[in-house]
């Protein structure tokens, strides 16, 4: 089980050594498959949508839900469903109807119909929510309206000037009081905070080990994100992925040494 893995790992590190211009195209029951190092959606009629690589652009609405992985994400068109986003840059500029889960170092996103679940170092939330909100980030921006409870965790936050909350506010933070929210964001009776448990007594006694697990969250994610590149890749490309395989298992350390190259 290990060797066809690691093979596609390595397929994916020397990908850009070989096939600079290598990219696939399927459609099939009004679905668009795409993968590749630079692809892109321009095509109308879409329903659902799948893509995957280095730098991924949807151009065109699509009618049904959305599933990207890549360095860098971009989607200008409407989604009619749900979107689902993984990436070191995301990019959601079109209205979403349904839900956004989106995790990334830098995610922004427009208009959101249902809910919106979204994690990343800088996050930026610009168009209004018609759901309920769950918001992770250590900065974040946020000028939307929320149409119903928000749970938000976050070192700093920039209040838009047409952020408010319809329902709860629920705040996690290290030290109660720390995030300031003003009234037209939320009224005070709404607003509930709750305290992080156990962080300050880590940074005190086991600071060392909170920086091992920083870098441990920051390697399952690329890990992840690596993942699901080679399944979205694999399904679309297997005699691409073949042919890739065997240059691979010929000359190892030579395809290896190419991608860290690149």
């Amino acid at each position: 089980m290990a060797r066809p893995f690691l093979t596609l790992i390595a397929c994916l590190v020397a990908m850009p050594a070989w096939a600079e211009d290598d990219s696939a195209h399927f459609d099939f029951g009004g679905d668009a498959f795409r993968a590749g190092l630079s692809v892109t959606h321009d095509a109308a009629g879409a329903d659902d949508l799948f893509m995957a690589g280095d730098r991924v652009t949807g151009r065109a609405d699509i009618t049904g839900s959305a599933f990207f992985a890549g360095r860098k994400v971009t989607m200008a068109g409407a989604i009619g469903g749900d979107v689902y986003a993984v990436g070191e840059e995301v990019a959601i500029q079109g209205d979403v109807s349904g839900d956004a889960s989106l995790l990334g170092r830098t995610v922004s996103v427009a208009r959101v119909g249902g809910d919106l679940r979204a994690a990343a170092s800088e996050l930026q939330v610009n168009g209004n929510i018609g759901g309920n909100a769950i918001i992770a980030g250590r900065d974040v921006v946020f000028d939307a309206a929320v149409g119903g409870d928000v749970t938000l965790a976050a070192r700093n936050v920039d209040w838009g000037e047409a952020a408010s909350i319809a329902g709860r506010l629920i705040i996690h933070e290290e030290e109660l009081g720390d995030l300031e929210v003003p009234e037209r964001v939320a009224s005070v009776d709404r607003v509930e905070r709750r305290e992080v448990e156990g962080r300050e007594v880590e940074r005190q006694q086991e600071p060392r080990r909170s920086r091992w697990r920083s870098s441990i969250g920051d390697f399952l994610f690329e890990v992840i994100v690596v993942t699901i590149l080679a399944v979205l890749i694999a399904a679309l490309m297997p005699t691409r992925l073949a042919k890739m395989q065997r240059q691979v298992l010929a000359r190892p350390i030579h395809n290896l040494w190419l991608g860290f190259l690149s």
